[in-house]
């Protein structure tokens, strides 16, 4: 059975037509409700890009101004505040930087000790030895001579 060109048309229109209609996603509706809220509102509560290139050229030399005058007032603010938090901690600071100092003299002081006294460093450590064990040795002496070995530990 050999089927004509209008018979296929017929068929898969009738076909198609069975079909279900397509559904529009469920993210359709909010998405055009907001696109018209978004269009409904004044030009100066939408996108930047979107106002008036007017009001985007103002904007902009508004913008452009504040930074400048930021940039050119600003040193002048940190030089005022550095005066005055220099007057308000320095009762508390100019201690705490004595007391630094006097902790970096005195380790410099040891530190030049050590480096002085390193080479003969071994040599004192093996004449205190020496002396810890004189200390020993007369107090088991002494001990013995003036206790009678009565003192035991």
């Amino acid at each position: 059975m050999s089927m004509d060109s209008i018979d296929l048309e017929r068929r898969v229109d009738s076909r198609l037509r069975r079909l279900p209609q397509p559904r529009a996603p469920h993210t359709l509706l909010p998405r055009i409700i907001a696109a018209v809220r978004a269009a409904a509102r004044p030009w100066y509560q939408r996108e930047w890009l979107s106002w008036p290139a007017a009001w985007q050229t103002l904007s902009a030399v508004l913008l452009v101004s504040l930074v400048i005058g930021l940039g050119l007032w600003l040193p002048a603010v940190q030089t005022t505040v550095d005066a005055r938090v220099n007057e308000v901690l320095a009762p508390v600071t100019t201690p705490v930087v004595d007391a630094v100092a006097r902790v970096q003299a005195l380790a410099t002081a040891a530190r030049v000790f050590w480096r002085a006294a390193q080479p003969a460093a071994g040599l004192l450590l093996v004449v205190v030895l020496i002396m810890c064990a004189a200390c020993a040795v007369f107090g088991a002496a002494l001990n013995r001579v003036a206790f009678g070995g009565a003192l035991r530990s």
